[in-house]
């Protein structure tokens, strides 16, 4: 008899074991797999605005900036561009991911005066239609690159 009582108490505990998680998880909204990303395939146009002391008297505020990207996935390419008032730039190239709404990478060159060396980044957050970037140039040492900066981009 007490045999089959403990079998009975296993059954019952294995029985508990596998339908308190399915219960539990019947209202929720979990996804599984690669998180959804948005498309910011396209032309943006917006504002850059330099960071950095040192070059607020050289470099005019809120100037006017652009970037194209194209995307497959996650996986973000596109250039950057800012006017040439003081420190602007041509033609960034950036590389990089977008999750969800945070797009971040490397970004690489510019000129004639000012751009980015080898290992600067954008990361941003895109927001509706408004995409907010930080530019930082992480090669500081060479007198020509800017130290970053702040784009503000619309679709």
């Amino acid at each position: 008899m007490t045999t089959n009582r403990s079998r009975h108490s296993i059954l019952l505990i294995l029985a508990a074991t596998l339908i308190v998680p399915i219960l539990a998880c019947k209202n929720a909204n979990t996804v599984t797999g690669p998180a959804p990303t948005v498309n910011i395939t396209g032309a943006w146009t917006g504002t850059f605005k330099t960071a950095g002391d040192a070059f607020s008297n050289d470099c005019a505020l809120n100037v006017e900036a652009h970037a194209t990207f194209t995307q497959q996935g996650s996986l973000v390419e596109g250039t950057l561009s800012a006017a040439p008032q003081g420190c602007g730039f041509d033609a960034v190239t950036f590389h990089g991911t977008l999750d969800r709404e945070n797009l971040s990478g490397t970004i690489r060159g510019g000129g004639p005066h000012y751009g980015f060396e080898e290992g600067s980044t954008a990361t941003g957050r895109l927001s509706g239609t408004i995409l907010t970037l930080t530019l930082e140039n992480h090669n500081r040492y060479h007198p020509g690159p800017i130290p970053g900066g702040a784009m503000r981009l619309l679709r």
